[in-house]
This record gives structure tokens, C-alpha cells and sequence, in this order.
């Protein structure tokens, strides 16, 4: 027995040495980056995902660079601008030197056109030099003298571009009135692209007092870059991180992604899937689709100098080649990076290539859903193809799991054209037979005693205390005023009616944060704390009642603590009231028509606002000079209660992590 288990060991231990090496290799050579990849949520939240883009090098060449600046691509031929050499350099896909162009003091960008004309700007020239396919050069774009151009205007070319009709676009340094046009002999056509500056609050008061401060131009673009249908991006350093102009100047894209403050875009490059790739200033290297939705963001910076391949000292320029490979310059290590797309990133291009053709592929958006169920652009895409099959139900499904309320709304308008061309002429006649049926029952209740009955015990019920209290908030629709002064003079409520109104307003809010139209809600239940929110709802009911009674005690208000507290109950009867249909509306509406919904929501807290002015004003017997004082005074008390528990807070957070730290070092000293 012994023996047959010593045999057995040696068995297991001899696949384990055979085995194991052989599945590391094909571990090795699956999937493996120096740094991990991210998708992002549909709240533009970062979560892993697939490796996208794979490490395959470098191009190896003998040219020694030298703070190389710009990177190019076309016709399979690299051209580098090698700033600090003062030339630009031409390579193959090898490495090996095509050519070499001197003559320059300070190339900073460059740009090959449709005919293979090579641009250079050259910063210290202040010129941008343009070469034919032979390398010849042919002619000076130069500081523009039309009047137009602006006197002050700057002239300090760093990035060109050539669009289809032969204007050339040049980013200028302090060009803060967008990108400089000029045709293709040089006149000026205009600036383009322009960036805005935003005035700050604080600057915006000033104006108002005739105050002059200094100047708030808008910032420069950073780099540029042209998709092969003509429109021109930008990046920037603000307003607006990644911009798409249309041919009027006009930005379609409304870019709303950022890595965090100070992560800026340094590159921009659009492939011929329509991808944008966006390089930034930390290493992160992000890929969009054609409408700036960001799907893949990995990071190449080396931090800790291990030179490993795949990561980059000074990442400067990227491009990607007609098979999605990513070539990234690297500034300090005078090198071309190279990155391969992986399966998983091959499969989303694939994808992408169809949808650009107007080919509607399920299959290969399927089997990416089955590798990462959560991934926004698979989910999108699905979506678009259930909705051009007229499957809007299905549609309806993806585009909630994208979270893209726009394509859901309009998936959700043909659903419901369907549903009213159906069910139009039943629904129109079970309302007349609701009213018909209801005209006969009154009918029936004047003439006859057969409701007798059921009148008496629902008149005993309605009579009782509490029923009652409750029914009577209803009197506020008619007569608000009337009502706050028996509430005050009779005492027609109670602290518990007052409680369950307090509950039942908890109770209507949360259903209607929880069950209103995903087209209009941006609650989801498993984000959804109600504990979390009970705690911030009861909060401020009673910050509002011990701020009202505190400026109401010093300020002649005869209302009590108990009033108030009654009094805002009923006054916060409309959200009870308003909050249920305005729900079931959101079901019925869509985004075309969401000034309904933004109306009545508006009008449900408004009419509570109202109510409770109303309500102090009655309770505390003033007048309207008295109550405008009052209303003011209670928000700004409310406001210091707020500021005193927040120091508070952060005193008492202090005090624990002193204790804490005095606690540790006696045990550490002990």
C-alpha cells in the first residue's frame, strides 16, 4: 500500500514539472501588459477589463532622436519631428532612414496631406514649411498681413494639419482665438475652433460694479488631429478635454470625461474605425468611439524606471496604423513604442468596422457581451441593432444596461406609438363605461337606499379622531389659510396625525426616487440607501422646525414647537399628493416631453414652498414684513447649524485620532 502511494506521488510530481511550465508559457503569451486595462461605467466610472493593446516592442533604428516633439504615419513610413536635432527624419516600418530634412531651428509638428505634401512648423522661424513628395521644398506659410489677422495676434506655429480641400490649420502658441486657417496659398481664411472662457462667479459680480481686472482669454488647443470625413479635433487644456469641430466650428461631441485635476491631453489621433485616441499627460492613453465615449484606457508610464516593454519614459505622440496597432513616441527614450490589439480589443474593432459599413453584427457584439456583460459599447450596439430590427423591447433592455437615457427614450416613443395604435380604441371605451358606470351609481344612490349602508359606516369611520386629522389635509387645496389657523386656534390635528403625514411624504419620496422611468431617474436600487436617506430627510424636517422655533421664540412668534411641527406636516401635504401620479407620468412621457415632468416637480415643491410661508406666517401671527424677516433669519440659523455640527464633527474626528495616536505609542512604548 505504501509503496503503491510513494508510485502514485512520483506520478503527480512528474505531470507537475511537465505540466506547469506549459501552462505558463501559454499564460505568458496570452494576455500579459505591464499595466492593467479599464473600461468605463456607465457613470464614466473606471472598471477593468479585457487587455485591449499588448507590449510588441519598439521600432529599432540607428537614427539617434532627440526630444522628438511629433509623430506621423502615412503610407507605412514614420516622420518624426526631431526637435532638438533640428531636422525631421523619415523612417520605414524596419527603422531604417528614408530621409533626412535639415534647415530647421525648432520643428515642432508636422502633417502629411492626401498628395503626400510633408508640413513642418518650425517654432523659432515662425513659419511652416511645406515639401513636396520628393522632398523638395515648395513653399512659406507665414505670419498673415491681413488686417483681420489682428495686430497682436501671434504667429508661433506648433501643430498643422491639411483638411480635404487643401486649407491648411495651424495651432499657434497663444492662439486663443482658435485655429489659424490659411488657404492653401497662404491668405487668411479665419480662425476656427475657438475655445471659451468661462467667468467665475467672484467675476462675475465684479463686472456688475464696473470693476476691470485682467483679462480672461480662453486657453489654446493643445494638439490637433483630422478624421478621414473631414472634421477637425482638438485637445485642451480646458473647456472641454477632447473637442470635434464640424465645418461651421461648431463642437458635436461634448466630451464629459476627465482622469482627475492635471491629467491634460497632450495628442489626439482619429483612426479609420472612426476611433479617437487621446494620450495625456500622466501616460494614460484612452480609445473612443466615433462619439467620444471612452471604452479602453490603459497607462505606459514607466514610474519606476524598469524600462520594461511596453512602458515609456516621456510619451509625447501616437498614431495607429490601418490593423489598430498603437505606435506611441517616446520623447526620452528616442524610441517608437509598439502595441498590438489583443483578441478582446480585435473583437470590438471588428464590431465597429461592421457598424461603419452599415453591416449590423450580433454575433461578434454577442460574443463581447459574453467575455464582459457590463462593457458600455457592446451594450449600445446591441441596442442599435434590436431598434433597427424594430425589436424596441429588446432595444429597450440594452440601452437601460448602457444607461444612454437619449436611445432609450426614442426606443421607448415607438413603443408607445405601438401601444396607442393598438390599444387606443379599448382603452377609450373602457373610460366611457368608468363614467357611464359612475353617472349610474349616482343615479341609483339618489333614488334608491341600497348604499345606505355602506354611507353610515364610512361616515362612523371618516369621524373618527385620527381618519379625521388626516382627511382634513385636503382642506389646503381650497383654503390654505383657513386651514393653518384651525390647526393653530382648534387644534384640528395632532402630533401623530403630523407623524404619519411626516412618514407618508418619506414614504412617497422614496417611491418615486426608486419606481419613477428610468428615463427620468438616475436612481438605481442597489445604489439606494434608504437608511442613509431617512437619516438626511428627518434631518431637515427638524432643522427647519428648531430653526423656525428659535427665531420665532425671540422675534414675538406665538406659534409653539408643537405648531410648527404640525404645521409643516400639512404643509408638505402636495409631495404626498403630487409624487405618486407624477411617477406614473414618467411612464407615459418621454425625454421629448420632459418640461412636463421638470414642470410638475417643480410645482410639487413650489406649492410646499408656498404652503409652509403660509404656515409660519398664520402660526406665528405675523405680518409680512415680520415674515419675510422670519424666513430669512430661520434659513440663515439653519445654515449656522449646519456649519457648528460640521466643526463639531471634525473636532470630535480630531480628538479620536489624538487619543488613538497617544493610545498606539504607549503600547508601542510598553
Amino acid at each position: 500500500m505504501n509503496r503503491n502511494i510513494i508510485f502514485l506521488r512520483k506520478i503527480i510530481i512528474f505531470a507537475l514539472i511537465i505540466v506547469l511550465p506549459i501552462f505558463f508559457s501559454i499564460s505568458v503569451k496570452a494576455e500579459v501588459a505591464p499595466y492593467p486595462t479599464f473600461t468605463t461605467s456607465v457613470n464614466n466610472d473606471l472598471i477593468y477589463t479585457q487587455t485591449a493593446y499588448l507590449p510588441n516592442g519598439f521600432i529599432e533604428s540607428d537614427v539617434l532622436l532627440s526630444g522628438a516633439s511629433d509623430l506621423f504615419l502615412k503610407n507605412n513610413l514614420f516622420y518624426i519631428a526631431d526637435t532638438d536635432n533640428k531636422r525631421v527624419v523619415v523612417l520605414d516600418q524596419l527603422g531604417n532612414l528614408i530621409k533626412e530634412i535639415n534647415g530647421f531651428s525648432k520643428p515642432t509638428g508636422l502633417f502629411v496631406d492626401r498628395k503626400n505634401n510633408l508640413y513642418v512648423c518650425d517654432y523659432d522661424y515662425n513659419k511652416v514649411f511645406k515639401y513636396d513628395d520628393q522632398y523638395n521644398l515648395v513653399f512659406e506659410y507665414e505670419r498673415p498681413t491681413e488686417p483681420i489677422f489682428g495686430q497682436a495676434s501671434l504667429f508661433r506655429p506648433l501643430k498643422v494639419l491639411v483638411d480635404l480641400r487643401g486649407n491648411v490649420f495651424i495651432l499657434g502658441e497663444g492662439s486663443t482665438s482658435g485655429l489659424i486657417e490659411l488657404s492653401a496659398t497662404g491668405e487668411f481664411l479665419g480662425f476656427f475652433g475657438a475655445n471659451y472662457s468661462d467667468n467665475s462667479i467672484f467675476q462675475k459680480i465684479i463686472k456688475l460694479f464696473n470693476v476691470t481686472l485682467a483679462s480672461n482669454l480662453p486657453p489654446s488647443s493643445t494638439n490637433i488631429a483630422d478624421d478621414p470625413k473631414g472634421s477637425i479635433y482638438t485637445v485642451n487644456p480646458k473647456d472641454g478635454l477632447l473637442k470635434k469641430f464640424n465645418i461651421a466650428s461648431v463642437d458635436t461631441l461634448n466630451y464629459n470625461f476627465s482622469l482627475g485635476e492635471g491629467v491634460l491631453p497632450v495628442s489626439v489621433y482619429v483612426s479609420s474605425l472612426l476611433d479617437i485616441y487621446v494620450l495625456f499627460n500622466d501616460g494614460t492613453i484612452v480609445e473612443h468611439d466615433s462619439n467620444g465615449r471612452p471604452f479602453f484606457i490603459f497607462n505606459i508610464y514607466d514610474y519606476l524606471g524598469t524600462k520594461r516593454i511596453g512602458l515609456a519614459a516621456n510619451p509625447v505622440d501616437l498614431v495607429v496604423d490601418e490593423k489598430n496597432n498603437i505606435y506611441v513616441l517616446d520623447a526620452k527614450g528616442t524610441k517608437i513604442l509598439t502595441y498590438i490589439e489583443s483578441e478582446f480589443a480585435g473583437l470590438v474593432h471588428e464590431g465597429l468596422a461592421k457598424t461603419i459599413d452599415g453591416i449590423y453584427d450580433k454575433e461578434t457584439w454577442t460574443k463581447i457581451l459574453k467575455l464582459n456583460s457590463s462593457f458600455v459599447l457592446a451594450n449600445l450596439s446591441m441596442g442599435k441593432i434590436f431598434y433597427s430590427e424594430k425589436n424596441y423591447s429588446d432595444a429597450l433592455v440594452y440601452y437601460q444596461r448602457a444607461e444612454d437615457r437619449a436611445l432609450y427614450s426614442e426606443a421607448y416613443s415607438e413603443i408607445r406609438y405601438q401601444f396607442i395604435q393598438s390599444y387606443f380604441v379599448p382603452i377609450l371605451i373602457v373610460f366611457i363605461v368608468i363614467l357611464v358606470s359612475i353617472k349610474v351609481l349616482k343615479t341609483v344612490d339618489n333614488k334608491t337606499t341600497v348604499f345606505t349602508n355602506y354611507k353610515e359606516k364610512r361616515k362612523i369611520f371618516l369621524n373618527k379622531k385620527l381618519p379625521k386629522e388626516l382627511i382634513y389635509s385636503f382642506n389646503l387645496i381650497k383654503h390654505p389659510i383657513d386651514t393653518f389657523i384651525d390647526l393653530k386656534q382648534i387644534k384640528s390635528s395632532s402630533v401623530l396625525t403630523a407623524t404619519i403625514l411626516y412618514i407618508l411624504v418619506f414614504i412617497s419620496l422614496s417611491l418615486k426616487n426608486i419606481l419613477s422611468s428610468f428615463m427620468f431617474n438616475n436612481v438605481t436600487i442597489e445604489n439606494y440607501n434608504l437608511f442613509n436617506e431617512l437619516i438626511i430627510y428627518v434631518a431637515l424636517v427638524f432643522l427647519f422646525i428648531i430653526s423656525n422655533f428659535l427665531i420665532s421664540s425671540i422675534n414675538d412668534g406665538e406659534g409653539s414647537l408643537k405648531d410648527i411641527y404640525i404645521g409643516f406636516a400639512y404643509a408638505l401635504f402636495p409631495i404626498i399628493l403630487l409624487s405618486i401620479p407624477i411617477t406614473i407620468l414618467t411612464y407615459v412621457f418621454t425625454l421629448n416631453e420632459s418640461f412636463v415632468i421638470s414642470f410638475l416637480n417643480f410645482f410639487m415643491i413650489a406649492y410646499s414652498v408656498i404652503l409652509s410661508i403660509f404656515m409660519i406666517k398664520e402660526t406665528h401671527d405675523y405680518t409680512t414684513s415680520n415674515l419675510v424677516k422670519n424666513v430669512i433669519l430661520t434659513i440663515f440659523t439653519g445654515l449656522i447649524i449646519i456649519l457648528v455640527v460640521f466643526i463639531i464633527y471634525l473636532l470630535t474626528n480630531q480628538m479620536i485620532d489624538f487619543f488613538e495616536t497617544i493610545i498606539k505609542e504607549v503600547l508601542k512604548r510598553a
